[in-house]
Formats: structure tokens, sequence, C-alpha cells
């Protein structure tokens, strides 16, 4: 962090940081039967120290980015069951303002 610390957080599959480094995205994956980890995508406020859920769930999340300003965030994601035979990508959009997620695009 800026400040020299270090911040460890277990299951971690992939993460994006933002331009100014204030802002990190990171997907965990919880290992299965371990009901103590949640699935999803979060996003960790350096300045602040928190982490906040923004998509929930197993499944693939992929192609995190930033704008300039870290004010909005991007993502495709699939939440198929592992079994399904097809399983499309839909693209997300999260306002940091109105702190929601929502599909703008389903395959």
């Amino acid at each position: 962090l800026k400040d020299g610390s270090i911040k460890e957080i277990e299951h971690v599959t992939d993460y994006e940081i933002s331009k100014q480094g204030n802002q990190i995205a990171y997907v965990i994956a919880a290992p299965k039967n371990n009901k103590q980890v949640k699935s999803g995508l979060y996003i960790y406020d350096v300045l602040a120290g928190k982490s906040k859920l923004i998509s929930s769930g197993k499944g693939t999340y992929k192609s995190l980015v930033f704008d300039e300003q870290a004010k909005q965030f991007a993502f495709v994601a699939e939440k198929y069951p592992e079994k399904a035979l097809s399983k499309p990508f839909s693209l997300y959009y999260y306002d940091f303002v109105s702190d929601t997620a929502q599909i703008l695009m389903a395959n």
C-alpha cells in the first residue's frame, strides 16, 4: 500500500489497480466446502482500508477496468452453473456514486 504496509487477501484469482492506486478490484474464488470465504468481485478502498463486495457468487470474472479517475468500473462475468453447456459472459458497469453494478450487455 502507499504507506508501505502489506494487505494480504487469500484466494484472489485476478485483480486490477486504479491508475491513482487508491482502488483495487479483486476476484475471490472460495475453496469448495469453505463457508467462511465468499466468492465474488470486491473493490478495496486503499484510503479507507475497507473492501466492498460489488458482485457476489461463483463464476468467472475478467477484463476488470477502472476509468481514469476511478469513479467508474467495468468487468465481464459469467455466473452460470459449473455444468452448464453454454457459459455466455455479460458486461457489467459499476458506478461508485450510486453504488450499483448493472448489466450493460448480456449474450
